[in-house]
């Protein structure tokens, strides 16, 4: 039987999503837990492997479990009870055998938090930069990505990647009334460090340090190097996936 999670973490104490030996992830906390209920080993597949320090809203993953002796609501309950305080599954539902947290998403939301000034509260959920932004370059800078395709200027490269192609839906520059500034983009798929490493390059614009030419040459070159250095983990929230 296969079931899909709706769940929210805060990522500043796990090397990120994915499964890795001897550390603490967000995969390996639920399926330790799904193994304490069930006594079945249990792989939980996420919408999106987010990385070290990244938090999330909205991340959905599934599992397939033979014969659960517990309603689903329980089974929740029993999940949320078995793995820390930073995780939570907020939904948990039995889903048809085709779902696919990842491969049946069809877009990612995702926002990127700066703040202005310095946080006492609320400092691991946000990058402190203090220098001005203009928000007219920004825009443009927003705007600019619209039409772009090929990111790989903005990835990490990786041996099994078949290409760095993706489909921007939108992407807006948000002040705050409460001091953030916030960047939102959604895809239709994200590549590995890219979000991070286009907030690095949008304070760049936002700065007056590269204009749109020379984000043209970044994008041309296809060469991550030309990029800025990615924006620290701890401001990107992964929103919401959706689903047809």
């Amino acid at each position: 039987m296969r079931f899909r999670m709706l769940i929210e973490y805060d990522g500043s104490d796990f090397s990120g999503w994915q499964l890795q030996k001897n550390v603490s992830t967000i995969q390996g906390a639920l399926e330790d837990a799904l193994f304490k209920i069930s006594g079945q080993t249990i792989r939980v597949h996420g919408a999106g492997r987010t990385d070290a320090g990244v938090h999330a809203r909205g991340q959905v993953a599934h599992f397939d479990i033979l014969k659960p002796h517990i309603e689903t609501k329980k089974l929740r309950n029993a999940v949320n009870s078995l793995t820390p305080g930073s995780i939570i599954v907020n939904q948990l539902e039995s889903v048809s055998e085709d779902f696919h947290s990842r491969y049946s998403a069809v877009s990612r939301r995702y926002r990127y938090y700066i703040s202005t000034k310095p946080l006492a509260i609320g400092r691991q959920y946000a990058w402190l930069f203090k220098s001005e932004l203009d928000d007219v370059k920004i825009e443009k800078f927003c705007e600019y990505l619209k039409n772009k395709k090929d990111f790989t200027s903005f990835s990490k490269v990786t041996e099994n990647m078949e290409h760095y192609l993706c489909d921007i839906h939108f992407s807006n520059w948000i002040r705050s009334k409460d001091d953030f500034l916030i960047f939102e983009i959604e895809a239709n798929r994200f590549l590995h460090g890219m979000v991070r490493a286009l907030v690095g390059t949008l304070v760049k614009v936002g700065t007056g340090k590269l204009t749109l030419s020379d984000l043209e040459k970044i994008f041309i070159g296809k060469d991550r190097r030309l990029a800025a250095m990615a924006a620290p983990a701890c401001g990107l929230f992964l929103e919401e996936v959706k689903y047809q």
